[in-house]
Order: C-alpha cells, then structure tokens, then sequence
C-alpha cells in the first residue's frame, strides 16, 4: 500500500479542518537484539543478532563488484580447523622411537584401521567399516596415524606400515568392490593429516592422489564432499611449485575437460585454481595459455555454481598476467567472456588502453579471445576497433612463438574483414592489422600467414578429432568390458539358478522318500496285530487261542 507523505498529509488536514483528526504513525519496534536487554542471541552476547542482522542484504544493496563491472570473487566454504589427535601427543609419540620398529608399525596399523572405521582385533576394515565408527573418531585416528607417521619418519612408515596402500585402496575402488562412504572419509582424512603434521616428507606420497581426491567431491555422501575438499585444498596448499605445472594443472584439466565429470567436481577444480592463483601467480600468470580456454569452456555449464566458480576462476587466473598495461581491462574482458553481450564495452575499453610493455603468450591468451568475437561482430565499427587492439598489440610482440598458437584465431577472422566488410577505411585498417600481425608471426607475406594459419586450423581439429575418437574408443572399451561383465553376472547367476533347482529337486525327491517310507512303516504297523510286548493285542497272550479275533 502507498505511504501518504507529510506534506500531503498536511494538505489533506487543512483542506477537511473539520474533519477527524489523522491517526498518529506507530513508531516501529527495535529490532530484536539491537538494545541492551532483551536480547535473544544463542551465545548470550548483545550484539551477535544486531550483527547478524547487520551483515543480511538489504533492499537497496548490491553485489560487490569489481572496478571493471564484473561480479566480485565469492568466498569459498570455510576452510576446515587442523586435524589434531585424540589420544597421542607429541611426547606420547615420541616413545614410538624407543620400542622396535615391527611393534611401532602393529601399532600404527591398528589406528589406520580405526580411522578407516573398522576395529583393531575385530577382523573389520575398509572394506567392512564398524557402524558404531563416528565422523569424529576417524579424524582423530587419522590424527594419531599422521603424529606417528611425522615422529618416525614418512619414508619408514607409509609404505611398511601399508598407509599409502590403504589410502589409495580406498580412493581407487569403485563398481561392486567401493568402499564404503566411512571408509572413504577416514582415507581422506589422513590424508589431510599427512599433510598438516608431516608437510613436504609426505608430499611424494601424498600429491598423486589429487585425481583421485578430486573425484571424491562428487560422492554421493556430503561427509565425503566435505573431506575430499578439505584434503584437495591440503594438497595443494602442500604441494611445490614445480610440482603445479607438471602434476596438479594437467588433474585439474582432466577434470574440467570430461563431459561426464560431477558438476561438484568441476566446481571444487576451479575453486583450487583461485587458490593456485593466490599462491603462485607467477606460475598462473606463464600457463594462462592453457588456463584461458579450459576454464572459458565452463562458462557454458548448466550449474549456475559452476559458472559462478569459473568466473572467479577465470578473473583470479587472468589477474595473474605481469602486464600492467592490459591490468585495468581484465575485469572488463572476463566480463566479456562470461557475457557476449559486453564484447563491444570490452572492445572499447581496450581502445582506451595504451600498449607499452612488451606482449607475450599470457596476455595474448586472455585477449585474443574478445579480439576474435569483435572480428566477428555485425556491426563494423566494432570490427575496426577489434583490428585497432590487435594492431597495436601485434607491434610489441617480440617472439613469433608467443603469438603463433593464436594466429589461427585471428588470421582468418581478419581476412574475412578485409574481403567482406564494404567500407574502404575499414578494409585498410584490417589490412594494416593483418600484416603487423604476419610480421609477428614471422611470416614474409599475408598469404604464408593465412596458409600456416589454415595448416594450424587443421592440425588442431586433427588433434581433436583423435582425442574425440580416442574417448569414443574408451567410452566404448569401457561399454564393452560393462557388456561382458553383465554377461558374466548373468551367466554365473542362471548356473547359481541351475544349481538352485536341481537342489530343491533333490530335497523334494528326499522328502518324497521320507515321507512314502513314514507311511510304510504306518501301513505296516495297522496289519501287525503285536505289541510292544510281543503279545496280541485282541487276547493279550503271545500266542493266541483258536476264539481270538487274530487267529
């Protein structure tokens, strides 16, 4: 309903003077827990719903944004408290020194049992958890097991003790022999633990297992989500830096490039990308070139946190890049990637950018991108501002190899430019763009650009027409062995079915025999005339007289 101002209230009292007088405005009540008393917080304190209430989005607010216009990055889950032990301190595990090695080990495998849910003695473990196995036991066995693991040393304890094993047991399975959920927490929780007590000893034994930890956040089970993104982010938090390029960048690509990957897995990638570019951006900022497309494609999911996630991803990662001219449009380009829609506003604040430093592969990967779509604008005056960047930009490109991955991106894009659009000025400006950008290209003339440029095209859709057959040939590898593996189910299910009847044959012939000798022996004993005694049952004598019945 409408609220009558106080001017207007006014002159509705003057004009009907001798009319009622306006009811007066109830003030409104404090809200709750914003006085001293009265207050009705769960801890006790004044102020916690004041504050609650405080931090809640109201109306008139918006969404942190960045100076470019894109959305701010969001904050990730809370990130989880250290493992600690619950039965062995630091001085308790230090005695571990002093006995032998064999009963150390006994002992450090009962408590790998435990914190994989099962009981030591009792015969039960991964694969058969103990029900009574809570959350909060298996992280403080997996505690215990990593304190042990760091007072002896990892590379005399994972491997004898059958640590590393059971944990990649546990993680590896699937099909009929998985472990089940508990057993699959408590393998992820030593594996955060390892992580925290043990540090760069265990990072050999613990960073392979990243794929598999990455898979683990699309479990069915949320304890098990919660665990393995705990354990990722241990991971890579733990991980060297040479150990980014080579082993968790090609996982993480894994994962986003599988079609059939768990939209919880792609999100928990991308949010270890954002913590990849937080630590090390100088690493980030050298592999945009592979970053920019594998993380663009997630764009297009139909999860809104997977877009959500990429777009933090993609503007982190690209906030990486050293060149300090490009810096102030990055949140402006990501925009554009994430909505077509902004390209032109892109565009133009490119043209507004004055290209000094000198232009490598990571600022061309987040650029040429928007460069290709503006190419391929309607209208073309936004084709010409297009030419204009990539004219710029191509002039302080010092080595062909920087810029040789993207010519096929851009070469034929401006070619269609300079043969298609009908303004003279225009064609001249694609024109001047196209060769500044076959002189960086290291090319003599425009149609060596266009013939390296189409040979790259088709090398590239010949690379990926084999990784599509490749998949296909495993997808239908993988249909096969699923085919002959429910063959074999069957066929050991109609033996075990065979078997089955002709046992319930043999037990109904058995118990047809019993039965007809039980009514033998009953046919029998109505015709016998003798007792138990051995006399007649009609005379009572053993051998009866001529006047019996049974004589």
């Amino acid at each position: 309903m409408t609220s009558i101002g106080s001017s207007t209230m006014h002159k509705v009292v003057s004009k009907n003077s001798s009319s009622k007088a306006p009811t007066p405005v109830r003030k409104k009540k404090p809200p709750m827990g914003g006085g001293s008393g009265g207050s009705m917080s769960r801890s006790g304190s004044g102020g916690a719903l004041s504050q609650m209430g405080a931090a809640k989005r109201t109306p008139g607010s918006r969404t942190p944004r960045t100076p470019g216009g894109g959305r701010a990055i969001e904050k990730p889950r809370g990130a989880a408290a250290p493992i600690q032990p619950a039965t062995l301190s630091a001085p308790e595990a230090a005695r571990l020194a002093m006995i032998p090695l064999e009963d150390a080990l006994d002992d450090i495998r009962s408590l790998v049992l435990l914190a994989s849910g099962g009981r030591p003695g009792g015969g039960a473990g991964l694969r058969a958890p103990h029900t009574a196995s809570t959350s909060r036991m298996r992280m403080g066995a997996a505690g215990d097991v990593a304190v042990c693991v760091a007072t002896l040393g990892p590379r005399r304890t994972l491997l004898p003790a059958g640590v590393s094993k059971k944990m990649g047991e546990a993680l590896r399975s699937a099909g009929r022999n998985a472990v089940p959920p508990p057993g699959r927490e408590g393998a992820l929780f030593m594996l955060r633990a390892l992580c925290e007590q043990c540090g760069a000893p265990a990072e050999p034994h613990v960073v392979p297992l990243l794929p598999c930890v990455l898979l683990e956040c699309g479990h069915g089970s949320g304890a098990v989500r919660d665990a393995a993104e705990d354990a990722a982010r241990a991971l890579v938090a733990l991980a060297h830096p040479r150990a980014i390029v080579p082993l968790i960048l090609p996982a993480l690509y894994r994962v986003l490039g599988r079609r059939e990957s768990d939209w919880r897995t792609k999100h928990a990638a991308l949010r270890l990308l954002i913590q990849l570019a937080a630590r090390e951006p100088a690493i980030i900022g050298r592999a945009l070139p592979k970053i920019v497309p594998s993380v663009s494609a997630q764009v297009w999911d139909t999860k809104q946190q997977v877009v959500r996630a990429a777009h933090d991803a993609l503007l982190a990662c690209c906030l990486c890049n050293n060149n300090t001219d490009v810096a102030p449009a990055v949140p402006a380009v990501v925009n554009a990637i994430m909505k077509p829609t902004e390209t032109v506003a892109a565009l133009e604040k490119l043209m507004a950018t004055t290209f000094v430093s000198a232009v490598d592969s990571s600022t061309l990967a987040v650029l040429c991108p928007i460069l290709s779509r503006g190419l391929k604008e309607k209208m073309a005056l936004n084709k010409r501002m297009a030419s204009i960047v990539i004219e710029n930009m191509s002039r302080l490109v010092n080595r062909p190899g920087d810029v040789a991955p993207f010519g096929p991106l851009l070469v034929p894009e401006l070619r269609r430019v300079v043969e298609n659009v009908q303004f003279e000025d225009m064609r001249d400006v694609a024109m001047g763009a196209l060769k500044t950008l076959t002189t960086a290209l290291g090319h003599a003339s425009v149609e060596a650009a266009v013939a390296a440029a189409m040979t790259m095209e088709a090398e590239e859709l010949a690379k990926e027409q084999a990784a599509i057959e490749a998949e296909r040939a495993e997808n239908d590898q993988i249909e096969a062995d699923r085919r002959k593996q429910e063959e074999e189910e069957k066929r050991q299910w109609k033996e075990a079915m065979d078997a089955q009847r002709e046992l319930d044959r043999l037990a109904e012939i058995e118990l047809k025999e019993k039965v007809e000798a039980e009514n033998l022996v009953k046919e029998l004993a109505k015709t016998y005339v003798k007792g138990k005694t051995g006399k007649c049952q009609g005379c009572g004598l053993k051998k009866c007289p001529k006047g019996c019945l049974f004589y």
